[in-house]
C-alpha cells in the first residue's frame, strides 16, 4: 500500500513539476522585443546573439514574399557556406538549438515569435545536424508547431540562414 501512495503522490505532483518548463499564457507577440531589425533584412536575437536572415531562402522583401527555395540537405549546406548577403559571408545552416531558440514554448505547443519571421507559418527549415541514427537523414524543424523530426537528406525542403 505504501508503494501505491508514493506513486499516487508523484502522479498528482507531476503537473507542478512540468509547470516551470512551459508558459501557457504567452500573448502572440511574446518575445518580439528580443529581436532587433538590422539593415538588409536581418534580425539580431538579443538573447542568443545570433543574426538571422528574416526570410527563408528564395523569399524577399519585408513580407518575405516569393517562392521559397526547397533543396536537398547537402545543397542547403553548400549554399550556406558559399552565401554572401548584407556584407557578410559567414552564413551557415542553423543547428537544432538555434532553430528551437526562435520559438516560444507553451505547455501544449510551441510557436515562432509572432511577426518576426513572416510568411513561414506552414513551412520549416533544415538544420545543420545529421541524424545520429541514420546518416541518410537530417533534422528539420516545422515552424507551425516547433516540432523537429528527421527527413531523408535527398528531400527538397526550405532552409533559413544564420550567423554568429
Amino acid at each position: 500500500m505504501r508503494k501505491f501512495g508514493v506513486v499516487f503522490l508523484l502522479f498528482l505532483s507531476a503537473p507542478a513539476l512540468w509547470a516551470d518548463n512551459c508558459r501557457d499564457t504567452l500573448p502572440p507577440e511574446a518575445g518580439v522585443e528580443r529581436f532587433v531589425a538590422l539593415d538588409g533584412g536581418l534580425l539580431r536575437d538579443e538573447t542568443t546573439g545570433l543574426v538571422w536572415k528574416r526570410c527563408l531562402e528564395g523569399q524577399t522583401g519585408n513580407d518575405c514574399s516569393g517562392e521559397v527555395s526547397k533543396v536537398r540537405w547537402s545543397d542547403a549546406k553548400i549554399a550556406a557556406e558559399a552565401h554572401s548577403f548584407a556584407g557578410y559571408s559567414d552564413w551557415r545552416l542553423p543547428d537544432l538549438e538555434d532553430l528551437r531558440s526562435i520559438f516560444e514554448k507553451k505547455c501544449d505547443e510551441s510557436s515562432p515569435v509572432a511577426g518576426v519571421f513572416p510568411n513561414d507559418e506552414n513551412l520549416g527549415a533544415w538544420s545543420a545536424e545529421s541524424s545520429a541514427y541514420d546518416d541518410d537523414y537530417a533534422w528539420y524543424v516545422q515552424f507551425q508547431s516547433g516540432n523537429s523530426s528527421t527527413y531523408v537528406k535527398s528531400s527538397s525542403l526550405p532552409y533559413r540562414l544564420v550567423r554568429q
